[in-house]
């Protein structure tokens, strides 16, 4: 870490003839500054996916007495190595989208029922029936651009830019969930919060949604695949099944696959087109107007 990175990573420089110290890891470095608010914890400075898929350096991520385990690193290789993992901690991931003018805390229920897998297929369901977020995910003209930072001599990144106030908005917010959830105990229930940008730009107002247990199913066919039904999802199948108890039914089901969990995430069901066709031992799916619905 170099001098000029001091300014976005708030590790304040030392005095001009010490900065050499500056070119360690962060973490490290962070360590030592909190060392200095009488904060004893442990830097890791290996990628956090390999540290979760090794068993030795995973005992090093997580103590008996850790509460939860969040990750702020807007990865998806680090979201996706903490779904697959079976340790009992919880996990909380906040995040900003678009510039920052749409933040995101998510945290999983009891048992880690839902997981971060689940809870942000939820946000992408919202996002169907909210434009101002569907347009903050999913922006006009294909995917978001990131922009090419340039910091100091010959060093830079790809990322989105925003300005450290606008980032401090919703740190604030996001450090009073943690303190709050710390203090108070964690939901049973999962929690998606979505924090929205005022129109003067100067505030945050946060939503709450809260995301039911899902059901899980193990597949037969393909070992290792898992089948994640939203509660929202599981209640319509077993109207539809009671509604046609007699003959074979089906519809469409809404949601995404993740090759990296080997999971089919399953939040919601359309009812089948009316040119369907049911029986005793056979459903056809049809497809009037299913382009429309």
């Amino acid at each position: 870490m170099a001098p000029h990175n001091a300014a976005r990573h708030a590790i304040i420089p030392a005095e001009p003839d010490k900065q050499i110290m500056l070119m360690d890891m962060k973490a490290r470095l962070l360590k030592e500054a909190l060392a200095g608010l009488s904060q004893n914890v442990t830097a890791i400075t290996d990628d956090i996916v390999d540290v979760f898929h090794s068993r030795a350096l995973s005992k090093h991520a997580s103590h008996n007495d850790t509460w939860a385990i969040v990750n702020t690193t807007a990865s998806l290789r680090a979201r996706a190595a903490l779904c697959t993992q079976t340790f009992r901690h919880r996990v909380i991931e906040a995040l900003l989208y678009a510039n920052g003018s749409l933040g995101v805390i998510a945290a999983e229920g009891a048992n880690r029922n839902p997981d971060i897998g689940d809870i942000f297929t939820e946000l992408y369901a919202l996002a169907s029936g909210d434009d101002k977020i569907r347009q903050q995910l999913y922006p006009e003209g294909g995917d978001i651009e990131l922009q090419r930072i340039i910091v100091g001599e010959g060093c830079g990144s790809a990322t989105m830019q925003v300005s450290d106030g606008r980032i401090s908005m919703y740190a604030a917010g996001m450090s009073e969930y943690l303190l709050s959830r710390q203090q108070d105990g964690l939901p049973t229930e999962g929690e998606l919060l979505i924090g929205r940008l005022s129109g003067t730009g100067i505030g945050v107002s946060w939503e709450h949604v809260p995301v039911a247990p899902v059901r899980i199913v193990r597949t037969e066919n393909e070992t290792g695949w898992t089948i994640r039904l939203s509660a929202r999802a599981h209640e319509k199948i077993e109207r539809e099944v009671a509604h046609w108890s007699s003959v074979e039914t089906g519809g469409v089901l809404l949601g995404r696959q993740d090759e990296v969990t080997r999971s089919f995430y399953v939040i919601d069901v359309l009812a089948a087109p009316e040119d369907s066709q049911r029986s005793r031992h056979k459903f056809v799916l049809g497809v009037k107007d299913l382009r429309r619905t």
